[in-house]
C-alpha cells in the first residue's frame, strides 16, 4: 500500500482529497468517503489544464496522479490502495463478514480491475474526451516540463496528435474480455462479484461501468452487469460521488458526439 512514509503534512488535519471530477480513479475514492459518510476536504484538480504538474501538488504525491489523500498528515496514493486504507481505517466498504477465501480471490479482481485502468484512460480520451477542450501549447508545454510520470506524458503527446486505431483496438479487445469476466463473477455470485452482496470489488468497478457505459459500451449484452449497473445507479452515493460532480453541459456534449460518430464510435470496434 502506498502510504508514503517520507511525506506527512500535519496542517491538513482530518481528510483531505486531491482529485479531479471525470478522473475515474477519483470517483472510486469518493465513492468509497461518501459510503461511509465521512467528512473531507476537497481539493479539486484541473487536469485538462496540467494542474497535476504544480509543485504543489508534486510535493504531496511526485507521481502526479490523482487522486491522493490526506488522513492527519498522512499521504496515501493510488485508489485501490486508498479504497483498501479506508476499510482499515473506517471499517468495510459493503459486505462485513467475507470469507478469507472471498478476500483472496477478491484482492485477484481488484489487480484485474486496477490492469484495466489503463484501457478505461485509452478509451476515454479516444471515445470521449476529443471533445472537450484540453491543454494549449502553454499549458502543455509546462506539463511536458514538470510532470513526473514519462509515461503519462508520452500518453498525452500521443493524443494530441491522435491515438492510433491499433492502440484503441488493443484496449477495446482487452476490455472485452475484462467485461466477460466481470459478467461471469456477477452470474455466478448472485448479483454481486464476490458472495452475494456488494463489498469493496463492487465499488471498485462501478467507475469502469460508468465510464464505458457513456461511450455506449453495448451492456445490453451483458444482462448481469446490466441488472448489477442498475442497482449501483439507485444509490445516493452514486449521485454524491459521480453525477454530481459531471458537469452536465459536458455529458450532454459526449453523448452528441457519441451519438454522431461512425468510423469512431466504440461499436466500429467491436
Amino acid at each position: 500500500m502506498p502510504i508514503l512514509k517520507d511525506k506527512n503534512f500535519p496542517e491538513f488535519r482530518g481528510l483531505h482529497l486531491w482529485h479531479a471530477p471525470m478522473s475515474s480513479c477519483s470517483q472510486r475514492v469518493r465513492i468509497a468517503l461518501c459510503l461511509k459518510e465521512l467528512s473531507w476536504v476537497s481539493h479539486p484538480l484541473k487536469l485538462d489544464k496540467g494542474e497535476h504538474a504544480k509543485s504543489e501538488y508534486l510535493a504531496i504525491n511526485p507521481k502526479g496522479l490523482v487522486p491522493s489523500l490526506i488522513n492527519d498528515g498522512e499521504v496515501i496514493t493510488e485508489s485501490i490502495d486508498i479504497l483498501s486504507y479506508i476499510e482499515g481505517k473506517f471499517g468495510r466498504l459493503g459486505n462485513q463478514s467475507l470469507s478469507e477465501s472471498v478476500i483472496t480471490e477478491g484482492q485477484h479482481l481488484l489487480q484485474k480491475i486496477d490492469e484495466a485502468q489503463k484501457d478505461v484512460k485509452t478509451c476515454s480520451f479516444f471515445f470521449l474526451f476529443r471533445v472537450r477542450s484540453m491543454m494549449n501549447d502553454n499549458e502543455f508545454g509546462f506539463f511536458q516540463n514538470n510532470h513526473s510520470n514519462i509515461e503519462l506524458v508520452k500518453f498525452h503527446e500521443r493524443f494530441r496528435t491522435g491515438l492510433s486505431r491499433k492502440e484503441v483496438q488493443e484496449s477495446v479487445d482487452r476490455s472485452l474480455l475484462f467485461f466477460k469476466l466481470i459478467e461471469a463473477k456477477i452470474e455466478k455470485n448472485n448479483g454481486y462479484l464476490l458472495n452475494g452482496s456488494f463489498s469493496i470489488y463492487d465499488l471498485a468497478l462501478v467507475p469502469n461501468v460508468h465510464r464505458f457505459s457513456l461511450m455506449r459500451w453495448p451492456f445490453e449484452e451483458y444482462p448481469n452487469i446490466s441488472s448489477w449497473f442498475k442497482r449501483i445507479k439507485s444509490k445516493d452515493w452514486f449521485k454524491l460521488a459521480i453525477l454530481d460532480w459531471e458537469p452536465p453541459e459536458l455529458i450532454d456534449t459526449f453523448s452528441d458526439f457519441v451519438g454522431k460518430s461512425k468510423n469512431d464510435n466504440i461499436s466500429a470496434f467491436l
